[in-house]
């Protein structure tokens, strides 16, 4: 028997949330214990998949949400691992929401805390890997996709909603947006039979997509280079002097072009010798 949410549901999961992310928070891991997580702290400071910084395909919209926390906890370790803690808590929170629309409170609340404090889920809400942060995509998902609106138009918003979850998830952890689908697709075309909602689902899903997949902005600095040549006995060029200034903080790919002006000169003992300026632009 189906039942309906009680107007203080909504309050006691967000208490529960609060109970959980503290203490998830105070038990998560203070290191990166996997390969993982060392790209992903690597990538909140330079993401670029050539270097694997993080690893393909890239967790973008996982990284965006570490780098938000990041303003407020410096640690790229505690901010990832908090993250996860975050994200291990809110997974709690819905889940206890969902069961609650075929359970009292008390089993919805004990079923919850089974899940919330086995030792499994316990770990992955204290390490800084995606786990957590995907399966948090997974939960909402499952929350809105549930809803039973009676109106053509709350079910087009259903799909809207369902549609922009899926898109983001893409973006967090693709492996468990292709269970999504897989679910999505069996549910919509074998069970409600429904054409229209799914093209706005489809839509919305791109939508999604779109939010977080986009071409990240070109970085660009120059940087002086100066190198000094001398022509040997056997009509090559010898470099004497090789002399660059690299900003800290520049790195990326970089090619080097002739700079408008260079300078020849020739030294007592008749040998040419050549200085050559170049301008190296980073992007």
């Amino acid at each position: 028997m189906q039942r309906y949410f009680l107007r203080t549901d909504p309050a006691f999961s967000a208490a529960l949330f609060a109970i959980l992310a503290t203490a998830y928070a105070l038990t998560r891991s203070h290191w990166l214990d996997d390969w993982d997580s060392v790209q992903f702290a690597l990538a909140l400071d330079d993401f670029d998949l050539r270097k694997h910084q993080p690893h393909p395909p890239g967790y973008p919209v996982y990284i965006a949400a570490a780098k938000v926390l990041r303003t407020v906890v410096p640690d790229a370790a505690a901010a990832l691992t908090l993250l996860s803690s975050l994200a291990g808590a809110a997974c709690a929170s819905l889940f206890f929401l969902i069961t609650r629309r075929d359970l009292d409170r008390t089993t919805a609340l004990a079923s919850t805390l089974i899940m919330a404090v086995s030792p499994l889920f316990w770990l992955q809400a204290g390490l800084a890997l995606t786990d957590m942060f995907g399966f948090f995509f997974v939960m909402l998902f499952i929350l809105l996709e549930g809803t039973a609106p009676t109106t053509r138009a709350g079910t087009i918003w259903r799909a809207i909603g369902c549609g922009l979850v899926a898109g983001i998830s893409i973006g967090a952890r693709p492996h468990f947006t292709l269970l999504i689908l897989v679910y999505w697709l069996a549910r919509t075309f074998f069970i409600d039979r429904s054409r229209a909602p799914a093209a706005v689902a489809a839509a919305a899903l791109f939508a999604g997509f779109l939010i977080w997949c986009r071409r990240p902005p070109q970085r660009e600095a120059s940087m002086p280079i100066s190198i000094r040549a001398a022509r040997n006995s056997s009509g090559g060029l010898t470099i004497r002097k090789f002399q660059c200034s690299v900003p800290r903080s520049t790195r990326g790919i970089f090619c080097i072009a002739p700079a408008p002006s260079s300078s020849h000169s020739r030294a007592a003992s008749d040998r040419s010798i050549l200085t050559v300026s170049f301008s190296a632009r980073f992007f």
